[in-house]
C-alpha cells in the first residue's frame, strides 16, 4: 500500500514536471472499439504528433502497444511498446513518442499469463524490446474511460490506468492553391 502511494506520489511529480516541460495537451478526441479491445484517435494523425504515454502503475506483465494502420489497416505495424517490466519503466511510465508517418494509429493493450513458462516469458520480453507482439500474449479489454479534450484514460481488466495526450501537432500539410489565371 505505502509502496503504491509512493509510486503515485513520485508519478504525480513526473506529471507536472512534464506538463511544464511540454506543450500544453492538443485536444484529441480517442475512441474505444465496440469489443473494447483497442482505443484509437477520431482522427488520423499526421508526422510530427507527438503522444505522451503515462501510467501511473502498469502492473508487470500488462503491455501497451502502439500500431500504425498499413495499406488501409489490412495489416499494422508495431510503432512502440511498453511493459511494466521491460525497458526500465518500472510501475510508473511517462514517455513521449514523435510519430514519423501521417496515418491511422490504435493502441492495443495486451498482457501475459503469470503462468507462462520461463523460457516464453522471456521470449516475449525479448520481443517487447524488438517492438514486436509475442503470441503468447492475451488481448485485454478496457473497462473504464475517463476522458477530456486533453487527456484520454483507460482502465484495462487487470487494473492498469493508461493515460494518453497529444502534446504537441504536426504541421497541417499545405492546400495546393489554384494559379491566379485559373477559371472555374
Amino acid at each position: 500500500m505505502i509502496a503504491r502511494l509512493i509510486g503515485r506520489s513520485m508519478f504525480a511529480a513526473l506529471l507536472a514536471v512534464a506538463s511544464v516541460a511540454a506543450n500544453a495537451a492538443v485536444p484529441t478526441e480517442f475512441r474505444v472499439t465496440s469489443d473494447g479491445s483497442a482505443f484509437y484517435p477520431a482522427q488520423p494523425l499526421r508526422k510530427g504528433d507527438r503522444l505522451q504515454v503515462l501510467s501511473p502503475y502498469l502492473i508487470d506483465h500488462d503491455s501497451l502497444f502502439l500500431m500504425r494502420c498499413v495499406d488501409g489497416c489490412q495489416r499494422s505495424e508495431i510503432v512502440r511498446s511498453w511493459n511494466g517490466r521491460v525497458g526500465g519503466t518500472g510501475p510508473a511510465m511517462l514517455e513521449s513518442v514523435t510519430l514519423q508517418q501521417d496515418g491511422e494509429y490504435f493502441f492495443v493493450p495486451r498482457t501475459f499469463s503469470l503462468s507462462l513458462q520461463h523460457r516464453n516469458l522471456q521470449a516475449c520480453v525479448s520481443l517487447l524490446r524488438l517492438h514486436e507482439m509475442c503470441e503468447d500474449a492475451s488481448a485485454m479489454t478496457i473497462r473504464e474511460v475517463k476522458a477530456t479534450p486533453e487527456l484520454f484514460r483507460v482502465r484495462l481488466q487487470s487494473g492498469s490506468w493508461i493515460w494518453v495526450r497529444r502534446t504537441a501537432a504536426g504541421p497541417v500539410p499545405a492546400t495546393p492553391s489554384l494559379p491566379a489565371n485559373a477559371t472555374s
